[in-house]
Order: structure tokens, then sequence, then C-alpha cells
């Protein structure tokens, strides 16, 4: 019972999110934020105090693991807000999971958008030469992408609901 309300959540959640993040390119706060404290307040209700406190570690979890990615231009301030409304949703026992869903479903998209625009070689020689040269230097060297891998853009919403789903599936019904 309690798993149908959090999938109803996440699902009420994600498309909107996905829509928004298509079409504008941004996950508006008023979107994500009040899953902040739904998310929160559903464990809570569902589950006690026990529930409150998975939830609110969920929340951290997640908003802490994705922040640094958009303090160093990575990941969109949106995409770290959604993030965190995820963790609130799944709480903390699955938040790792749920990241390690993201970031392959993520890594998978962009594979797949790279060879669709004839990019992945380039991509590939370009992050061989970054791993390299940060090696030889013995510090991080970053090598900036060309204009047109530079203009190539996937809306994180997609990755985030999918890869959330799929670990969802993954943990509770399969494993």
């Amino acid at each position: 019972m309690h798993d149908a309300v959090y999938l109803g959540l996440l699902a009420a959640l994600f498309i909107p999110a996905v829509i928004t993040d298509i079409r504008d390119r941004r996950i508006p706060n008023v979107l994500t934020l009040p899953f902040w404290f739904i998310g929160i307040a559903a464990h809570a209700v569902l589950d006690g105090l026990p529930g409150l406190k998975e939830a609110g570690l969920g929340w951290l979890i997640l908003f802490a693991m994705t922040l640094p990615f958009w303090l160093l231009g990575w990941m969109g301030a949106g995409d770290v807000k959604l993030m965190a409304a995820v963790g609130a949703l799944v709480g903390a026992d699955l938040a790792l999971d749920v990241l390690l869903g993201i970031v392959l479903t993520g890594l998978i998209l962009a594979v797949i958008q790279l060879i669709r625009h004839g990019l992945l070689l380039q991509s590939l020689r370009r992050f061989i030469a970054i791993f390299g040269f940060s090696m030889a230097a013995g510090r991080p060297t970053y090598i900036e992408p060309e204009s047109r891998e530079r203009g190539l853009i996937l809306p994180y919403a997609i990755p985030i609901a999918i890869g959330t789903l799929a670990a969802l599936v993954f943990r509770l019904y399969i494993y």
C-alpha cells in the first residue's frame, strides 16, 4: 500500500518536471519545493517518527550528493532541487540506489545523444586527454568541449525520472 502512495507521488512530480525541463530547460521551484514537504509529510503520516527521519535523511543525502555538481556548473539548480524532492519521497534507505540508477541512466542517455550527433569519439578523446593531462600534472585539468559538443543539452529530469523508477522497481520488486 505504501509503495503505491510513493509511486503516485513520484509520478505527480516527474510528469510535470519532465515536460517543463524539455519545453523550458528548467524545473520550477513551485514544482519541486512542495514535494520536499509532501515527501517528508507522507513518510511521517504513513510511518510515524521513523518515517520522518527516513524522509529527512533521504532529502539530505540526495541534496548533498548533487549540490557539488551544481556548484561546478554540471547540473542545474532545478535538477538538484528535484533530486532532493526524490530523496524525500524515496527515503534514505533507497537514496543511494536511486542515485546510482539516475547516474547510469544519465550516462546511457548521454552516450546515445553523442552517438546520434556523431560526437562520441570526439568526446571520448577529450575525456581520455583530460584524464592523461590530470594524471601527468598531478592535479585536475579541464579541456573545453568544442562548440558542437557544448551545444548538446540533456534535460536531466528525464534520467532522474527513468533512473529513479528503474532503481525502485529493481530494489523493491526484483532484488
